[in-house]
C-alpha cells in the first residue's frame, strides 16, 4: 500500500500555511456551537499568520537551526575532503519549457550553482545525490548531473540515485561511494540534519552550507516596522525553519 499521499497530507497540514488552514477551519466549525472558542481560534489564525510571516520571526528561528558559517572555498582542497556531494532538493517533472524534460526545482538549482563554484575553486570531484520520486523520468541525481555538466560546465564524477530522503542520501552514498571524508552542499537550514545523518552513516563531513536565512555575522535585525510586517518571503523562510525543526525531531526519534 502506498502511504505517500497520506504522508504528504499530514506534512502539509503540520507546516505553515497548512497549519493555519487547519486552525482557521476548526475555528469556523466551532463558531456556531462554541462562539468564544471559535472566535478565539480565528483570531489565533490571524495572529499566527502575522507572526510566521514576519522577517524578524524567520531571522530569530533560523539562528537557532542553521549552520552559522560558510566554508572557506579557497581552503576546501586542503581540508582533507575527497569529494563534494551535493544533495537534491526536488525536481519538476516534465517541464514544458524544456521540451518535457525533468528539471531541478529552485532549491536544487541554488545548491548546484554553489557546488559548481566550489568545484572550480577546489578541483575536487563532484557527486550528486538523489533518487527518483514518483513522476520523474530520471533520478534527481541524474537530472542534477545533466544540469551541472550542460549548464554550469562542471564535470560530475559520480551519482547516487537510490535515496528518497536525507537518511538514505547518507546510507546509499556510504554504500556506493569510495570516499570517506566529503564536503556536503545543501542549504544552511538543512545542513545540521544532513551532517548528523552522514556522520551516522560513517562519513567524516566538511559542511559547505549555502542559502542562509539569518545573517550570523551581524547583530539581529531590529524591531522596525519593516521587520515585523508580514511578507511572503518571511512565510516561506519560516516554513522551511519549521520543516527542518520537525524533520530533525522525527529523525532523532526514528533513527537514534
Amino acid at each position: 500500500m502506498d502511504f505517500r499521499p497520506l504522508y504528504l497530507l499530514v506534512k502539509n497540514m503540520a507546516l505553515p500555511p497548512g497549519l493555519l488552514v487547519v486552525v482557521g477551519v476548526l475555528g469556523l466549525v466551532l463558531l456556531l456551537r462554541r462562539p468564544r472558542v471559535g472566535a478565539g481560534l480565528l483570531g489565533l489564525t490571524v495572529a499566527l499568520l502575522w507572526v510566521l510571516s514576519a522577517p524578524l520571526t524567520s531571522e530569530i528561528a533560523a539562528r537557532a537551526l542553521e549552520s552559522p558559517r560558510p566554508v572557506e572555498a579557497a581552503t576546501l582542497a586542503t581540508s582533507g575532503a575527497e569529494a563534494i556531494v551535493v544533495l537534491g532538493g526536488g525536481a519538476r517533472a516534465a517541464a514544458p519549457e524544456y521540451g518535457g524534460a525533468d528539471y531541478p526545482m529552485p532549491l536544487t538549482l541554488e545548491r548546484l550553482r554553489y557546488a559548481a563554484y566550489l568545484q572550480r575553486v577546489s578541483g575536487l570531484p563532484l557527486v550528486t545525490s538523489g533518487g527518483r520520486p514518483s513522476g520523474l523520468a530520471d533520478s534527481e541525481a541524474e537530472i542534477m548531473r545533466r544540469v551541472l555538466e550542460d549548464e554550469f560546465h562542471a564535470k560530475v564524477a559520480g551519482t547516487e540515485e537510490g535515496s528518497l530522503d536525507t537518511a538514505e542520501n547518507a546510507t546509499e552514498s556510504r554504500a556506493r561511494l569510495p570516499y570517506r571524508r566529503i564536503a556536503i552542499v545543501t542549504h544552511a537550514l538543512h545542513m545540521p540534519r544532513a551532517v548528523h545523518e552522514f556522520e551516522r552513516a560513517g562519513f567524516s563531513v566538511v559542511p559547505a552550507p549555502m542559502g542562509f536565512v539569518a545573517h550570523h555575522d551581524r547583530p539581529i535585525r531590529g524591531f522596525g516596522l519593516i521587520d515585523v510586517m508580514p511578507t511572503l518571503q518571511g512565510l516561506v523562510e519560516t516554513h522551511y525553519v519549521v520543516y527542518e525543526a520537525l524533520g530533525t525531531l522525527w529523525y532523532r526519534w526514528r533513527y537514534d
